[in-house]
């Protein structure tokens, strides 16, 4: 069962691209910023695949994506979690 979709952040790559020819000389900003959009669209990629592996009416996992929890001004970002009808956990972050 999926609860919650990967973010999409494709559409900020348009944005980064016409802020590298604006602003050359901030050109090594602006591609470690693209290249960490590239991992995440890799991430994405990932979430799919998953998500084409579960059956969508497998009652027995659940699956959400791009999860972000604050507790007393913490914070964590779990890009995908996995969770069955054992409470057996599966997480999957990038960093």
């Amino acid at each position: 069962m999926l609860i919650k979709h990967p973010d999409d952040h494709s559409h900020h790559a348009e944005a980064l691209h016409e802020l590298m020819e604006s602003y050359p000389g901030q050109s090594a900003e602006i591609h470690r910023e693209l290249l960490r959009l590239q991992l995440r669209e890799s991430i994405h990629m990932f979430a799919e695949l998953l998500e084409m592996q579960m059956d969508p009416l497998d009652e027995t996992v659940v699956l959400l994506h791009d999860l972000r929890l604050e507790h007393e001004g913490r914070v964590v970002e779990i890009d995908h979690l996995l969770i069955n009808r054992n409470l057996q956990i599966t997480l999957v972050d990038s960093v």
